[in-house]
């Protein structure tokens, strides 16, 4: 990426040549020298280096002998030799004269080429400062900053390129109107630099001035930083429009590999953007006349790209198009992957009704690519794979004997890797369903030794792989085997609380059959045979822990109890003390849980659970709306533990409770504290606006200065406004501001405000993303805006502005809101009720008994509202009616 193209410096090394002092030769001295320069000049590099050598040795006092040297040294640079240049060069260092610079030019590249970066900087660096009249300082400094990219020093190629006084500043000051590829090369490596160290305003500016003065080549290098620039910085957009020109500027050098790979950069671009479709008609164009290294990866994508969207149909269409190409060379690649996608395809039918028999041929597919690979590509790389997923396959049938032998196959096969780790666990696997406990022990051993090389594999491996050791060590009656398999179980989970669902994954047998009960015998058969294991504490905690998982919590409760009597000072009592007051809970004996959470948190504070247990403990007060308890506990939670994940959502819940107590001030500091803290959850802090705004409204019926208290309220619901412009909670916002608006109007007494109300739910309504709830809240609000507001105008105008509320309502409760319900949207319980109540009481205002009566019998059809409530209703509407008062239809 960093390296300055060879073309390019080959005609630079040329120039540097064309410097020579002009001698005088004779004889058989010009005769030598001349057709060591032909050949030179015809680029016969062997050749030239060896009748330069032949001169200097032949003719060591005549003056052309430094000019010979720099010659030889070019030479033997163009072969690759760039340690024989380095010697040469620093052999005869006596011999340059006033070609020192050039000298040491040429120890920096072959130093450079050769892959001694440190020192082809030093070298570069020397040039550059200590020779000021050397013509090429710009290459000589463009030279140390590729250097240090080499080395990762960011910030020192920044600094060089940068420098005030350096070579490059000074030369760009110089060619101000015109850019050269040297130049633009080193506004390249300064780019690639200020983009390592994320400065992507600056890197995109320095690969900007490159643009003028770039080769085809550094052109496409150029390119590629610009995509990455954008992509890291979250500019998808720009980088996707970009990768294009990519593409285009690979494909004008006639590089394959640069031009794969811009394909490939693309067509992740398109796949992260979610245009999966187009990101595999962009990744096809790797399948052809890509390198094969690239069409493997093509095809991996492509088919990876497929799964995760669940087009199997797809993914296998693509791999037998693929295979159609009898040349291809990733054909075993495409064999492997074609039966992994067959397995899923046939692992996603098994639970369908009706299609054992497409099931079965996509079974068979996939055993047949398999076996496709094995014996058509039994040199390939994937054989080994092959093996494991006809392993896979067999397993599936329960042909554990055919099973054994394809893990076996592919244990042989593999090289040391994370399949190779699983194929051992499951050819013990195999061993085991066929009582050979010995060989299944052997392997799960040495799966698990395997697996520590790869902390994923490790994760998912340790569980299992040392629970089936545990069995099969039980079943030899190997006590020292047992307790090594018990200690990795404990290992694989315990330190995260989770050594119960590791425990718990018991032999594949059992997990198969559904059988809980045949583990919790394996542990009881445990303690049996080796009553005095140091590990016997953790085994009864296993037990007690399988009795959480089957829901047994009275009986859990009483083992924790009973755990505690039997080890009072093991180091899991904390855990354990935690689990047993979370299994009385849950067994419904909340009094003794709410004791035990106590006393927890104040015995273990240093605990990672303790914050949990105050936790509780303060739900317990707020579920029985005991909020002054609640607020307390909750306080406890965030100034006690304010590193724990609960701290913020404490103070959360400690302002709800301040509202259930309404004590609002105390309400507001808790939501205030969250919203002003940078380090606060984003959609937490969101809640918490949402809350302060409302304490502020539900604090006016208290306070003094009422008209401020809304004010306030109303400039906290607009934050909330401006940052989710599109956003749900933006509408739902706006109408809080609408509410604000209309009590203003009540307590300040002004008009004005309900038109402020009226513009605020018109806006909440309208917003892209408002959801049914938001709608229906303005909805009902409108509807308020107008019975207000009919207050003041003749009476004839009033009717017709109640009949307008009453649709609004209408339209909640018959849920038109909008054109109708989006997708998946269904109407808001609460605003329906409360808008057909609304809708009810208008039409009573309205003298129109016979529609108000229909809206409570079908709000009691709907079940809405009690039958109690409803018929009182409607018996004073049926009596209004018959008594003639209002209208008749």
């Amino acid at each position: 990426m960093t390296n300055l193209p060879r073309t390019i410096l080959f005609v630079l090394l040329m120039a540097l040549n064309d410097v020579r002092v002009d001698a005088a030769l004779f004889g058989s001295e010009k005769k030598d020298f001349d057709l060591a320069t032909r050949s030179f000049d015809m680029r016969l590099w062997s050749r030239a280096e060896k009748e330069f050598a032949s001169f200097i040795k032949d003719y060591p006092k005549s003056e052309k002998v430094t000019e010979a040297l720099l010659r030889q040294a070019e030479s033997l640079f163009w072969q690759d030799k760039h340690e024989a240049v380095v010697s040469l060069l620093a052999l005869r260092e006596g011999d340059a004269g006033k070609s020192a610079d050039q000298f040491l030019y040429w120890v920096a590249e072959a130093q450079f080429h050769g892959g001694k970066y440190q020192a082809s900087a030093r070298s570069f660096g020397k040039l550059a400062r200590e020779f000021p009249l050397f013509t090429r300082r710009l290459e000589a400094a463009v030279g140390e900053a590729a250097s240090l990219m080499k080395l990762g020093e960011w910030a020192q190629v920044t600094n060089i390129l940068r420098k005030a006084d350096g070579a490059f500043r000074m030369e760009k000051m110089e060619s101000a109107s015109k850019v050269t590829d040297t130049l633009a090369h080193g506004f390249i490596l300064l780019g690639e630099a200020q983009l390592e160290l994320k400065n992507y305003y600056d890197a995109l500016y320095s690969l900007n001035q490159a643009a003028a003065g770039a080769s085809e080549e550094l052109e496409w290098q150029r390119r590629f930083l610009l995509c990455r620039t954008f992509a890291e910085s979250g500019r998808n957009q720009d980088a996707s429009r970009e990768s294009v020109g990519l593409i285009a500027a690979a494909e004008s050098v006639s590089n394959a590999e640069l031009v794969s790979e811009s394909v490939m950069f693309r067509a992740n671009l398109l796949a992260k953007a979610g245009q999966s479709d187009e990101a595999i008609v962009t990744l096809r164009r790797n399948l052809t006349n890509a390198p094969a290294a690239r069409q493997r990866e093509a095809l991996t994508r492509i088919i990876a790209i497929a799964v995760a969207n669940n087009r199997l149909e797809l993914a296998a269409q693509s791999l037998e198009q693929y295979l159609v190409e009898t040349n291809a060379p990733a054909l075993d690649l495409a064999w492997l992957t074609l039966g992994e996608v067959n397995l899923k395809r046939h692992v996603a039918h098994l639970n369908l009704p009706s299609t054992n028999s497409v099931a079965t041929n996509y079974f068979s597919l996939a055993t047949n690519c398999f076996q496709q690979v094995i014996a058509s590509y039994g040199s390939s790389g994937f054989a080994g794979k092959a093996q494991l997923n006809l392993g896979w396959c067999y397993w599936l049938e329960k042909r554990f004997s055919a099973s054994a032998m394809a893990f076996e196959a592919a244990v042989k096969q593999l090289p040391i890797s994370e399949d190779l780790a699983v194929a051992k666990f499951k050819l013990a696997d195999t061993l085991f369903e066929m009582t050979n406990y010995s060989g299944a022990l052997s392997n799960y051993r040495e799966a698990l030794q395997l697996a520590t090389n790869w902390p994923s594999v490790s994760a998912a491996l340790s569980a299992p792989a040392s629970y089936q050791a545990l069995r099969a060590s039980l079943e030899l009656t190997n006590a020292t085997g047992a307790e090594v398999a018990m200690q990795g179980i404990l290992a694989a989970d315990a330190a995260a609380g989770a050594a119960d669902s590791a425990v718990l994954l018991v032999a594949q047998a059992y997990m198969d059959a559904n059988q809980p009960a045949a583990a919790q015998r394996l542990f009881a058969s445990f303690v049996t045979r080796f009553p005095q294991s140091p590990l016997r504490p953790e085994a009864e905690l296993l037990v007690a822990r399988m009795r959480e998982e089957q829901g047994d919590w009275t009986n859990a409760a009483t083992a924790y109890e009973l755990w505690i009597t039997r080890f009072p000072t093991n180091a899991l009592r904390p855990q354990v003390e935690f689990q047993g007051a979370l299994s009385a809970a849950r067994a419904g004996d909340e009094t003794n849980a709410l004791k035990l959470f106590t006393n927890f948190a104040a015995q273990f504070p240093s605990s990672a659970l303790a914050a949990r247990a105050q936790w509780w403990v303060a739900d317990y007060h707020y579920q029985r709306e005991s909020y002054a308890e609640a607020e307390l506990n909750y306080k406890q939670v965030f100034q006690n533990w304010p590193a724990s994940e609960l701290a913020y959502e404490a103070r959360m819940m400690a302002g709800r409770a301040a509202v259930g107590k309404y004590a609002y001030d105390a309400a507001v500091d808790h939501f205030s504290s969250l919203t002003g803290d940078t380090n606060c959850p984003a959609e937490l802090k969101t809640q918490a606006y949402f809350a302060y705004g409302g304490a502020l409204m539900s604090s006016v019926r208290t306070a003094t200065n009422k008209a401020e208290k809304l004010k306030d309220a109303r400039q906290v619901f607009s934050v909330i406004v401006q940052k989710n412009l599109t956003n749900d909670l933006a509408a739902l916002a706006q109408g809080e501001i609408g509410n604000c608006y209309l009590q203003l109007a009540a307590e300040a007494s002004e008009v004005s405000y309900f038109s402020d109300a009226s513009n605020a739910y018109h806006l909440s309504f309208s917003m892209p993303r408002a959801s049914v709830l938001a709608r229906s809240q303005s909805k009902v609000g409108l509807a308020v805006v107008l019975e207000k507001q009919s207050a003041s105008v003749s009476n004839g105008e009033r009717m017709a502005m109640l009949r307008e509320a009453r649709e609004l309502d209408a339209d909640v409760y018959f849920g038109k809101l909008g054109e109708h319900l989006n997708a998946g949207e269904m109407p808001d319980a609460f605003w329906r009720k409360k808008a057909g109540v609304e809708a009810a009481r208008l039409s009573e205002l309205l003298g129109e008994w016979d529609q108000a009566i229909r809206f409570y019998r079908d709000m009691q059809k709907e079940g809405l509202l009690s039958a109690d409530q409803l018929e009182k209703r409607i018996a004073t509407a049926e009596k209004q009616k018959l008594n003639g008062s209002g209208k008749k239809k």
